[in-house]
């Protein structure tokens, strides 16, 4: 079943239970009436009869019914019945059978009045002090007058249930097609949206009603998808690329190597050749499976709780050990009295592999001078500064740095693969941390990286 459909039957129900519930009242309400007005009718009645009756000691039936048709309307199925105190007849004008409570003379005689009803028929009963003593009155009688109103206004209520119950629907169903036409339309509008035409966006109408909202964020998360698969056709195109050239050149060195007999030292200069390729290649399939790796917001490495001071440290002693002629100089700033300020959450190899790249870039463009990494403590964050004294980085490529396989003019001379920034990037984030680089050609570059301290 469709919303619009639940929509227009559930506000069709609701409208036709209110209906069904005020005219139940109104109903209800108007039989409550119409009894009690009868009952006092009847009572009416029976006090003037009784007055007409028993102030004349003397008077014959004739007499009585000609006085009563001429000052009282017939009631239908009319029945009178006057007893003395000793509950002996006085007069009768009963037709039809007498429907008085058996009891009824002792619940008169306690309570003055009483009222009784079987079927359609009403009827009441008083006690009327006269000269002449007490008495009962009986009057009963069918209000026909009143159950054909009744009968009346029940057809009435009902059909105008029914009719009110189907225009409510008729209505429903217009506004709901009213409000949901925008929900149509965005279905319609992204039912259009293909791999080809990623560009496309939402009508977001005034953008602040909850459909527009919905459009909005809709265009927001096409915004992300094509962001997401532009970077992931240059990814494909360029790792394609990255990886054809170590294994074209490690093809083509082993062709030519075998292209003849060789001396032994030629075979040699060749394994050396195929051995930097095969490392290159290594290194770039490495770099590639660990950007992929911090693409998965599911990674299956567990998190923990590690001092970032001590890993600075196992850092610098991995960088002696990688590059024995490194310039690297480890120095601690502003730290907090406890200890576990410096604590990181996060997974180690991941944040290591990230600081290992960058230690590495700045040592392999400072030209061996000196390369300096700090620690600062400040503001509940932990502050990372790598400064070099390189060649520094030109203001146009700055904007460029961190995508995949991007290389600076003045780097592409220099080996490497590409992924590094981008891949450090993508971890710190991964850590909650930001990453931030300035540089100046020929003056060196600063990479600024910030953790939060003591994150749970």
């Amino acid at each position: 079943m469709s919303i619009r459909t639940r929509l227009t039957l559930t506000f069709t129900l609701l409208i036709a239970g209110i209906l069904m519930i005020s005219f139940l009242i109104i109903y209800y309400s108007s039989e409550q009436y119409r009894r009690v007005e009868f009952f006092d009718r009847l009572h009416e009645r029976g006090y003037i009869i009784a007055q007409l009756y028993l102030e004349q000691d003397e008077i014959s039936f004739q007499t009585f019914e000609k006085v009563r048709r001429k000052f009282f309307q017939n009631l239908h199925q009319e029945s009178i019945d006057i007893f003395d105190q000793n509950k002996k007849p006085r007069f009768i004008r009963n037709q039809y059978p007498f429907i008085a409570p058996s009891r009824a003379f002792d619940q008169i005689a306690k309570k003055k009045y009483i009222q009784f009803a079987r079927g359609s028929r009403q009827g009441i009963g008083f006690l009327y002090q006269d000269n002449q003593g007490q008495f009962y009155i009986f009057v009963s009688a069918v209000d026909i007058t009143g159950h054909r109103k009744m009968d009346n206004l029940r057809r009435v209520l009902i059909i105008s249930f029914l009719a009110g119950s189907l225009v409510v629907f008729l209505i429903g169903r217009f506004f709901t097609s009213l409000v949901l036409n925008p929900v149509s339309e965005m279905v319609a509008e992204v039912n259009e949206i293909r791999v080809t035409n990623l560009h496309r966006r939402l009508k977001e109408g005034n953008g602040q009603d909850e459909f527009g909202l919905l459009a909005k964020t809709f265009n927001q998360m096409l915004d992300r998808l094509e962001t997401a698969f532009d970077m992931q056709k240059n990814f494909i195109s360029n790792a394609s690329h990255e990886l054809r050239n170590p294994l074209t050149a490690i093809s083509g060195e082993i062709e030519v190597t075998l292209s003849r007999d060789r001396e032994p030292p030629e075979y040699k200069v060749s394994l050396v050749t195929l051995q930097n390729e095969a490392e290159r290649l290594e290194r770039l399939i490495k770099d590639l499976l660990n950007l992929a790796q911090t693409d998965s917001e599911n990674s299956s490495q567990k998190t923990e709780k590690f001092p970032l001071d001590d890993l600075l440290l196992e850092l610098k002693a991995e960088m002696d050990r990688l590059y024995p002629d490194n310039n690297l100089a480890v120095s601690f700033k502003n730290m907090p009295e406890e200890a576990i300020i410096l604590e990181v959450t996060g997974i180690r190899d991941l944040l290591k592999a990230a600081l290992l790249n960058v230690l590495e870039n700045a040592h392999k463009f400072s030209n061996g001078k000196a390369v300096q990494l700090q620690l600062i403590y400040q503001n509940n964050q932990l502050h990372v500064h790598v400064l070099d004294q390189g060649m520094g980085i030109p203001p146009a490529d700055l904007n460029n740095i961190f995508e995949p396989f991007y290389r600076a003019a003045n780097a592409r001379g220099i080996k490497g693969t590409g992924v590094g920034l981008a891949l450090t990037q993508k971890i710190i984030h991964l850590h909650h941390g930001q990453i931030q680089i300035a540089s100046e050609v020929n003056h060196g570059t600063q990479v600024h990286i910030i953790l939060p301290a003591g994150r749970v």
